[in-house]
């Protein structure tokens, strides 16, 4: 419960940029993943056991393809004399972190019991970061080096509105599916995530949001059966159907 707590914690703080010392690369957010990945990796090796190995099959193939076409540009890059060494170092930590973050989360989270618990620690984060942020934003809290708006467009505690953006993009639909299936306390705060979510993602004042939205509603909207009168197969009969009126009349 405490190592899921600590992933959920890291994931939500990623974005504040804002709140990182002068001069540390690293946030709270990164040093709470850090301690999970040594929390996950000394449990991993004292069970021996994986708790979804096809997901982490498809994971290593996945990142696989990935390196593989990092390389690609880097040697490219290389030939043509315009690799930045620093840029790339940093781009492959973040990479680093994120792959071993993936692994981790297939090898030591079963989908019926912690893994569930990590989304609700998630939401449960999220909702807070969300309301602390926006009252920053509407002046009822204040830190000196916090400028929760960038222009007209709200970043909260990120530096770019785009990362916030690309957080509400995922927290939204995670929240509505999570309070789907919950029940009673859990259905409201779930449904409230998504509501919260949506609004700071309109913001936001990102596209992409709204694009991603209309995707998901979409692709939400699908998932459930088709109505009688538009399946394809009725649709036809009744379409080439001829009217009883018409059988019964006499032909010429």
């Amino acid at each position: 419960m405490i190592g899921n707590a600590l992933f959920a914690l890291g994931i939500v703080l990623t974005t504040a940029s804002q709140l990182r010392l002068p001069a540390v690369p690293l946030g709270v957010g990164e040093v709470c993943l850090v301690l999970w990945l040594a929390l996950a990796s000394s449990r991993l090796v004292a069970s021996g056991r994986i708790c979804n190995p096809r997901a982490m099959l498809q994971i290593i193939a996945f990142w696989a393809c990935f390196a593989f076409a990092l390389s690609v540009g880097t040697c490219l890059a290389f030939l043509y004399q315009e690799l930045d060494l620093d840029s790339m170092l940093h781009d492959a930590f973040a990479y680093l972190l994120v792959a071993a973050i993936t692994f981790l989360i297939a090898a030591t989270m079963p989908a019926d019991g912690s893994l569930r618990q990590t989304e609700w620690f998630l939401i449960a984060f999220w909702n807070i970061a969300l309301v602390l942020q926006l009252a920053m934003g509407w002046g009822f809290i204040s830190l000196p080096s916090v400028d929760p708006w960038y222009w007209d467009r709200f970043r909260g505690w990120a530096e770019n509105p785009n990362q916030v953006a690309l957080y509400c993009a995922i927290f939204t639909p995670l929240s509505l599916s999570l309070a789907l299936s919950a029940k009673g306390f859990g259905r409201i705060a779930g449904f409230f995530s998504c509501l919260l979510s949506f609004f700071v993602g309109r913001l936001t004042r990102s596209d992409t949001f709204l694009v991603a939205m209309v995707t998901a509603f979409l692709r939400w909207l699908s998932s459930f059966p088709s109505p009688p009168f538009l399946c394809r197969s009725r649709w036809r009969r009744t379409l080439w159907r001829p009217p009883t009126t018409l059988k019964a009349w006499p032909s010429v």
